[in-house]
């Protein structure tokens, strides 16, 4: 059932979606993921995604490492290392620290490559703010009235 490129460093993935499985819909995951089937929507792990010569994902795909052999229609973002299999089909841009194509395969779109890590350019979820100031649009910055106005919260409070 798995090949030997199918298989994590670690062993086995924590997530298998078969060939006659579709998944529609966001998918968020922790580990491993081996994509036979279909994927319409996105698809993110902090672990690693292998994507089987039938497989065919609609969807932008975030991980850690990847190795594609299907089709991908939408962009990827690996923060490691991305190997691209000569069956693979991309039609999207590619992020990656590190990037392996086999001969044959067919890439439609940009690619971008750093030294750095990718998971800085992605990072899986922004993260919003625990608080927002916003100032009426009828008044302007002014730092110096700001900090009047801090001191005079901070009085309040510890009054």
């Amino acid at each position: 059932m798995f090949k030997p490129e199918q298989r994590m460093e670690g062993g086995m993935p924590e997530t298998f979606i078969g060939p006659s499985v579709r998944v529609q819909g966001d998918f968020t995951g922790e580990g491993d993921v081996t994509v036979e089937g279909t994927v319409a929507g996105n698809l993110q792990t902090k672990g690693d995604v292998v994507v089987g010569p039938q497989a065919l994902i609609e969807a932008e795909v975030k991980a850690q490492n990847a190795t594609v052999s299907g089709t991908i229609k939408g962009n990827i973002a690996i923060a490691n290392s991305l190997k691209i299999r000569a069956t693979a089909n991309i039609l999207g841009d590619i992020k990656t620290t590190t990037l392996s194509v086999e001969d044959g395969a067919i890439i439609n779109g940009k690619i971008i490559m750093s030294k750095d890590k990718v998971e800085k350019a992605f990072a899986f979820e922004a993260k919003k703010p625990d608080m927002e100031v916003k100032m009426p649009s009828n008044q302007s910055f002014n730092p110096l009235a700001m900090k009047d106005r801090m001191r005079a919260a901070k009085d309040r409070v510890l009054k």
